[in-house]
């Protein structure tokens, strides 16, 4: 081995994991946030892009982008199209790139400055070997939204703050491990998932939650898992996105997907039962609306989307929200 190949031996290797689809502005956002990334002490960094699609078309954007980059950049296409077979395709490209430490971030997100140093510094000071972080959930720029879409993104921005106030208040206790872990802010540990044996589960092909299911394996065969609060990542939500309509399908969609992955849901009277409780509360959240500067009509979205999710669940209909030709 040269001395080179000994010196790079020494660094601690990253591989920062995309996976992508037809989302160029979006990627090209991301790539350049990661120019601007802080690096933890001895690191060196690869960026290993999937793109899940019949053929590759990010080639002319990573070139146009090779002069800003400072890491080498990897990609390679996926066809099988779904989310856990492109998720897979990066994990591999992770263990046949030698690399210590794979993240995960979405490619309509940008991190921040000092989005890994802070996933590393939580995992390894505590030993951990998958670890995660919040995300800070913003308009697209220069627009002054509508009533409606200044409702969705509350609710969005509200959930996601009471969560993330939950979850740090359970750093280092018990309890902390029953909170999952999502490759939209996600770092794992490559040695304990080889030793694992944990991949995402590719029956899950456009349902969502195989990373959900990683987690939960992942946890279940003794992998330390924990939360860096400090480590965090910005997402835009389209505006076609901040619809009552929308909300309502994302939460059915996603409230399937659990209760079936989970076989939460057996029983289609119980199921019934709840549709008609999501119904009441919708129906109370939108009385309320005039009274919450028509916020909780995001609410009563949630509340029937839920009650719909577990009964498609309880009737064993699983859901599509990703796939590929109904997301931009």
């Amino acid at each position: 081995m040269t001395e080179a190949k000994q010196l790079a031996r020494e660094k601690t290797k990253f591989g920062i994991g995309v996976i992508t689809h037809r989302r160029a502005d979006m990627l090209r956002a991301l790539l350049l946030s990661l120019a601007d990334m802080a690096l933890p002490d001895d690191a060196e960094c690869q960026i290993l892009i999937a793109e899940n699609d019949d053929a590759l078309s990010i080639e002319p954007l990573i070139s146009e982008l090779a002069e800003t980059l400072p890491f080498e950049v990897k990609y390679r296409l996926e066809t099988e199209r779904g989310i856990p077979f492109a998720r897979n395709c990066v994990l591999d490209m992770a263990i046949e790139n030698d690399c210590d430490f794979l993240t995960f971030v979405d490619d309509d997100e940008t991190v921040l400055p000092d989005w890994l140093v802070n996933l590393y510094t939580a995992m390894s000071k505590r030993e951990l070997d998958l670890v995660g972080g919040p995300i800070i959930y913003d308009p697209p720029a220069g627009i002054d939204l509508t009533w409606q879409q200044a409702a969705v993104l509350y609710e969005l921005r509200r959930r996601a703050a009471k969560a993330y106030a939950l979850r740090e208040a359970e750093i280092g206790n018990p309890r902390e491990a029953e909170f999952g872990i999502y490759t939209n802010n996600w770092m794992v540990r490559i040695a304990a998932c080889t030793r694992l044996g944990v991949r995402f589960d590719e029956a899950l092909r456009y349902s969502g939650g195989s990373d959900t299911k990683f987690y939960a394996d992942f946890s279940a065969a003794g992998g330390r898992t924990g939360w860096a609060p400090d480590a965090r990542v910005r997402e835009v939500w389209p505006l076609h996105r901040l619809t009552f309509k929308y909300y309502f399908r994302r939460c059915r969609d996603q409230e399937t997907a659990r209760r079936i992955r989970t076989a939460k849901e057996k029983s289609k009277i119980a199921a019934l039962v709840m549709l008609g409780y999501g119904i009441l509360r919708a129906l109370v959240f939108t009385i309320l609306a005039p009274f919450t500067r028509l916020r909780s009509g995001a609410v009563a979205a949630r509340a029937m989307g839920k009650g719909v999710g577990r009964v498609k669940a309880a009737y064993g209909r699983n859901s599509d929200l990703y796939h590929p030709d109904k997301n931009g």
